[in-house]
């Protein structure tokens, strides 16, 4: 019986060091692990990239604190996005993340904001309180937007836009 046992846990246990950790770099739902856009500006900012759903900046709303996004969903699809972004700065023609400011741990607030069917949602994103105020450059905010999908499941799709301080 103890000798069971022990085959039991050792299986747990291989199971669970073979399904690694989650961090930073954490797979998607859809099996993919995203890659961000390194090189220059996107051609397309503001593309959908699931048809019928954008992300775009606000017109004047861009500042070294934050800005404004307007999301817009006509599919008919359930979608929804959070609290959380990454920011990076175009540094020798590649985008670079932005260090934080705040030492140890942080977190965004675990919220989820609907994004109803032809409707556009506004939503600002303050980072001061994360990066500091942004010096003169080109960024690239990334955030991600969570799509139903028809077996129950989600997808997580990440959406970019890119913006200046400055000049």
């Amino acid at each position: 019986m103890k000798k069971k046992r022990i085959v039991e846990c050792l299986c747990l246990l291989t199971l669970l060091l073979f399904s690694g950790c989650s961090g930073p770099n954490q797979m998607e739902p859809s099996g993919e692990l995203p890659k961000p856009p390194s090189s220059l500006p996107l051609e397309k900012e503001g593309e959908e990239i699931v048809e019928g759903i954008t992300m775009k900046l606000v017109e004047g709303t861009v500042s070294p604190q934050g800005l404004e996004l307007e999301f817009l969903n006509t599919t008919d699809r359930e979608a929804l996005f959070g609290e959380d972004f990454i920011l990076r700065k175009l540094v020798q023609n590649q985008y670079e993340d932005l260090p934080v400011v705040i030492e140890g741990d942080y977190g965004f607030e675990d919220i989820g904001y609907g994004l109803p069917k032809g409707e556009k949602v506004l939503h600002e994103v303050e980072w001061v309180w994360l990066y500091g105020d942004l010096e003169e450059g080109i960024y690239q905010l990334e955030k991600k937007i969570i799509l139903r999908k028809e077996d129950s499941g989600i997808e997580l799709l990440p959406y970019y836009v890119v913006f200046q301080i400055g000049k």
